[in-house]
């Protein structure tokens, strides 16, 4: 960084003095040419001097950078502040304009505070034990564990570009813990809760009306409810194309809007359905728009004319002020207390608790990845769940007091106690046919087969395994030689008798 500065005017023209201290330790001064005309007021010639300094200092970094790397000098010595300015000139085309105004704000964080320890610090001497006493200065000013993550990230990115560049052999935030982060449980409204919300709204004169219920309808974000355009309302064929955003960033104290067609990422440019409700809302809107331009003529502002949610005098109405009325609008109607983004949470829990897709939600909210519309919104479907738990329920638990587990054994229980039957009687009748034994001793012989068949040897055991069949047919089988013997003695008895 420079020594200081000076503004002069000679010739006619304004000069900036850039005074600085060369590699060797020399004072050295540097008059940069300032485009101004020379009736240029005092704060136009100082804005104009900033810049020219910046503009000298980064370059100054990028010709010590160079050098470094053609070997003239030890790259860890580079001043630490120096490089940082160089990552982010770097970095500045890459990004959007808000994320590189909030990396321009932490940097400011960061060398206030390494500036305040070592104004001479360099890439070489700071230490992973500075980094993570930062952390806890940051924690100290009452920062969340969420807000010093992104430090961390920040850190981690500078490093890492040394690294590539060859500033440092390794990256020393693999020795810094990582703060950890605390998972936000976004709050939720019930579909009888977005329901009142959107009556509510319909009834009211509310200035950010439209805004809020694009957001309730179709999920929104912020940024792309305030960039929705009317030529991007298709009224012929129903459709609402998303394709434009407005964000806001703060920069020396004044706010900046930005449109911007360069959406969050490729699944943010979406095509919607023009539903019915939201469809008189919209044309509603053009109907005030038309009566405010001409009641107030040329007080109404005609710069943002393309754009859907302006207010009574043609004003954009910023991000920022829809965050706030939305807040006073639910504290003044008694609604419990969300953020704006709240209501794309709302529009997403009731999609998926009525049973609509997670790919289709997807598509709806325009999220980058499936994966991310899962992680954020699957622990909502319980309905899923009690489908699971059914279906196995359904496969591996018998219903009706297990009749029909009862039926389907008792089953295969008779078709195997017909077949053993079948065989003891055809084994009967193969001994006794040759014998003319009177009719009350056939009686008994088949009572007593009848006892074999039925006798309490016949158990759920008999139909556990193969083996235990076999030995209850051994079993039979002695029976049977029994009545075979029984059979034979009575025979010889009958004759006897006879003679």
């Amino acid at each position: 960084m420079s020594k200081r500065e000076h503004v002069r005017f000679s010739n006619g023209k304004w000069y900036a003095v850039v005074y600085f201290k060369d590699s060797y330790g020399f004072s050295r001064q540097k008059w940069l040419r300032l485009n101004l005309s020379n009736n240029a007021n005092k704060e136009q010639v100082a804005e104009s001097a900033k810049e020219a300094t910046r503009q000298f200092e980064l370059e100054k970094n990028r010709r010590i950078f160079a050098s470094f790397k053609k070997g003239k000098k030890i790259a860890s010595k580079i001043s630490f502040f120096k490089f940082v300015d160089l990552w982010l000139s770097t970095i500045k085309k890459n990004v959007e304009v808000d994320t590189f105004d909030d990396y321009c704000f932490e940097i400011k964080i960061i060398n206030n505070y390494f500036f305040a320890i070592d104004s001479h610090l360099t890439m070489r001497d700071i230490l992973p034990l500075q980094i993570a006493e930062f952390y806890d200065y940051l924690y100290q000013k009452g920062l969340s564990s969420n807000t010093v993550a992104r430090y961390h990230i920040l850190f981690n990115q500078i490093f890492k570009f040394a690294v590539k560049n060859d500033i440092l052999p390794y990256n020393l935030m693999g020795k810094v813990d990582r703060p950890k982060k605390v998972k936000y449980e976004p709050k939720y409204y019930s579909a009888l809760q977005m329901q009142s919300l959107v009556c509510a709204l319909q009834a009211s004169n509310w200035a950010t009306k439209v805004p809020i219920l694009l957001a309730s309808t179709y999920g929104l974000r912020r940024s792309e409810v305030v960039g929705l355009l009317w030529s991007s309302v298709d009224f012929e064929n129903k459709v609402i194309h998303i394709n434009n955003k407005v964000i806001e960033t703060c920069k020396n104290g004044k706010t900046y809007r930005y449109s911007s067609h360069n959406m969050k990422n490729e699944s943010s440019k979406r095509d919607l359905p023009l539903l019915p409700d939201m469809e008189k809302i919209l044309l509603h809107a053009k109907q005030e728009r038309q009566k405010n331009k001409a009641q107030y003529g040329p007080k109404y502002k005609k710069k943002y004319a393309n754009f859907v949610c302006v207010d009574k005098f043609g004003n954009l109405i910023s991000p920022h002020r829809i965050t706030t009325s939305f807040a006073k609008f639910l504290k003044k109607n008694h609604f419990p207390p969300i953020r704006f983004h709240d209501l794309r949470h709302s529009c997403a829990s009731i999609l998926v608790q009525n049973g609509v897709s997670m790919k289709a939600i997807q598509e709806w909210l325009g999220h980058s990845n499936f994966s991310t519309t899962a992680n954020t919104y699957s622990h909502l479907d319980y309905s899923s769940k009690v489908k699971s738990g059914e279906k196995i329920e359904e496969l591996i638990y018998c219903k009706n007091d297990d009749v029909v587990c009862k039926n389907q054994m008792c089953e295969q229980k008779k078709i195997a106690q017909c077949n053993l039957q079948t065989d003891a009687h055809n084994c009967k009748a193969d001994v006794l046919k040759p014998q003319k034994l009177q009719s009350n001793q056939l009686l008994l012989a088949d009572s007593d087969m009848q006892k074999i068949a039925t006798s309490n040897f016949w158990n759920d055991d008999f139909f556990n395994t193969q083996s235990t069949i076999l030995l209850q047919i051994q079993k039979i089988e002695q029976k049977i030689d029994s009545l075979i013997e029984q059979t034979a003695v009575l025979s010889s008895q009958i004759v006897s008798l006879k003679k």
